[in-house]
């Protein structure tokens, strides 16, 4: 009977060994995946159980590789800005967080970062807020400057809610040219939940790809390019007066990713060189993936096709 136990010990250890080896064997594997081109379908999905990816959303993804759009002026100093999509990113999903190892090839990393971020979404001064818990408008005034130096006050004044679909419409502001201090307008945004709505200070009512100051999206406000905001709490636009044009310094915060430093652009060779960082994805379950950009470009040298090595981390 002993001699029985100490066979069935013998297996157990064996086969704890084979486990542990073949754990091992798993968290130091390196796999090797390289996107479709972002510059012909510009968001794709990868799933690093399965090591694939789609360009259509599938139920199951842990990152995102897409183009982030972001304002940018045209030609400096013209004040004309256009939303580009040209800063390639990688976006963890909502259930994920991401931890940044500097200066280390992946080969190199075995253990589990100490802290881990998420990516930011975009925060709009404004956004919401105009209106309190209650959904009571905030009385405050806000002095904006434009791109081109004008100055302007404006004030939300009135809004009606439909009950068959729970949106806000009719949202009306009152705006008054503080460099000229003349009387002020009331202009009504309509039915922005189901396109946003852009106005131009200068132009009023504009098309997306018209230089705008302000955007109503559902009931969100946001600045456009070149834009800045100074808040003047509890006050009434009747009495704002021009302030130091120094304190108007408010922007909108863009959305911010975890990797959005993986590369460099070089200017002279007009490339995307990657930087040595290691990316470690937390997934649910404790589950977690290192990963490293190592390419940009296709065998034919042509941008777009993002290649990156992963492996899975032990956490024990």
């Amino acid at each position: 009977m002993k001699y029985f136990n100490k066979i069935i010990l013998t297996i157990i250890l064996l086969l704890s060994n084979f486990g542990c080896q073949s754990r091992d064997k798993v968290s130091n594997k390196i796999n090797v995946f390289q996107s479709e081109n972002l510059w012909e379908h510009d968001t794709q999905y990868f799933n690093f159980l399965k090591n694939e990816s789609s360009i259509k959303k599938p139920l199951n993804w842990d990152i995102k590789l897409t183009l982030n759009c972001i304002d940018l002026e045209l030609n400096e100093g013209s004040c004309i800005y256009s939303s580009m999509c040209v800063d390639p990113v990688i976006e963890g999903h909502k259930s994920t967080s991401m931890a940044i190892i500097k200066d280390v090839e992946l080969e190199d990393v075995y253990s589990i970062p100490v802290q881990f971020l998420k990516d930011k979404p975009a925060e709009p001064v404004i956004g919401s807020n105009w209106m309190d818990d209650s959904h009571e408008i905030v009385p405050n005034s806000y002095i904006l400057k434009t791109c081109i130096g004008e100055v302007f006050a404006f004030q939300i004044s009135d809004y009606e809610y439909k009950f068959i679909n729970h949106q806000l419409t009719d949202i009306q502001i009152q705006i008054k040219n503080l460099n000229t201090n003349s009387e002020f307008k009331e202009i009504t945004f309509n039915e922005a939940y189901t396109n946003p709505i852009y106005y131009s200070f200068k132009n009023g009512f504009v098309e997306k790809y018209n230089v705008w100051d302000l955007k109503l999206d559902e009931y969100s406000f946001w600045l456009g390019g070149g834009v800045n905001l100074f808040i003047q709490e509890n006050s009434s636009i009747k009495n704002t007066q021009l302030i130091n044009e120094d304190e108007i310094i408010l922007t909108d915060k863009p959305k911010s990713f975890i990797t959005q430093n993986w590369y460099n652009y070089n200017h002279k060779t007009k490339k995307y060189d990657y930087n040595k960082n290691v990316y470690v994805l937390k997934l649910l379950g404790d589950t977690y993936i290192a990963f490293q950009v190592i390419d940009y470009y296709d065998d034919k040298g042509k941008r777009g096709f993002m290649k990156l090595k992963w492996k899975y981390l032990s956490n024990e």
